[in-house]
């Protein structure tokens, strides 16, 4: 279960910065670009993929093009 409080950091990480991102949320576990591509019909090769990690009360993003 993922924590929901780590996600509206994450959420408002993101609006903070004016990021045009799309936060899906599935109704079971996803973890990898090609679940994402499956499970969401979106080109594998739109994908990018996200790395946000909270710590120290720092939030420290990352983001990465699928090649």
């Amino acid at each position: 279960m993922r924590n929901e409080n780590n996600v509206q950091k994450v959420v408002e990480y993101l609006k903070n910065r004016r990021a045009n991102a799309e936060i899906p949320h599935f109704k079971h576990k996803v973890v990898s670009a090609t679940m994402v591509s499956e499970v969401s019909s979106f080109p594998l090769n739109r994908i990018v993929k996200t790395l946000i990690v909270i710590a120290d009360k720092k939030t420290i993003c990352r983001y990465g093009r699928r090649q």
